[in-house]
């Protein structure tokens, strides 16, 4: 792609989800509302654009590597919602805040769901130190299974929802941090949630204190908020 999408990708490579209101998510609205431009010494620039649309709200800060030296407030569009805007010029590839990823997972078969390295995700140590027994002992054929489902469609999708609900099952605080993210097309994620309960080997993704409405809108959340970026 292009310098500005080599230079954003570098701190952002993998599919993204975190639970929090504002998230990196914003980030990415604000480089999608951002232009290119050249000044006439003939450095690469950002620029925030139609900044009319955007009104500054009391929005918690987010926290950046330098907050004395923070490079954007949070505002809100009237179209898109929450966004980034720029308080100065940036520079092309400029870090602008970093955060861990509640889940990522590689769209390659060849890779491990948990540890990332090429082997198989069922033979992973920690895959079984992770998962319920009925879970990792199978762990290829239901990702492999999942990747395929309407909703879902994806090998990396379907490895962020298997790990998704897997935290949701050690900690009930992540699956209500979860809920409260933005989720569309609830119908088609409880079908597909409809078809894994019916199959004998993937329905044991879905812990029993988890009922088939939050699978879906752990499923609806993820197709929401996650992002696909770099080549990983």
């Amino acid at each position: 792609g292009t310098p500005v999408n080599r230079g954003f990708s570098r701190w952002l490579r993998s599919a993204v989800l975190h639970p929090l209101p504002i998230n990196v998510l914003l980030a990415w609205k604000c480089f999608l509302r951002a232009k290119l431009y050249k000044r006439k010494r003939g450095i690469s620039r950002l620029a925030v654009v139609d900044p009319k649309v955007l009104v500054v709200t009391d929005e918690k800060p987010i926290q950046s590597s330098d907050d004395l030296q923070r490079p954007f407030r949070v505002g809100r569009d009237v179209v898109k919602g929450r966004v980034l805007i720029a308080t100065r010029d940036l520079e092309v590839g400029e870090i602008l805040f970093t955060e861990k990823a509640l889940v990522a997972g590689s769209w390659h078969s060849h890779r491990c769901i948990e540890c990332h390295e090429v082997h198989s995700s069922s033979s992973c140590s920690k895959v079984r130190i992770k998962y319920p027994s009925d879970v990792s002992s199978n762990m290829k054929k239901i990702e492999s299974w999942l990747a395929k489902l309407d909703n879902i469609d994806e090998l990396d999708r379907a490895r962020s929802l298997i790990k998704a609900l897997n935290l949701c099952r050690h900690n009930p605080a992540v699956l209500e941090q979860i809920l409260q993210c933005t989720t569309v097309n609830m119908d088609g994620c409880r079908k597909c949630i409809a078809r894994i309960q019916r199959s004998d080997t993937a329905r044991a993704i879905i812990p029993s204190g988890i009922s088939a409405e939050q699978a879906a809108a752990v499923l609806s959340a993820l197709n929401t908020n996650s992002h696909e970026l770099g080549e990983w």
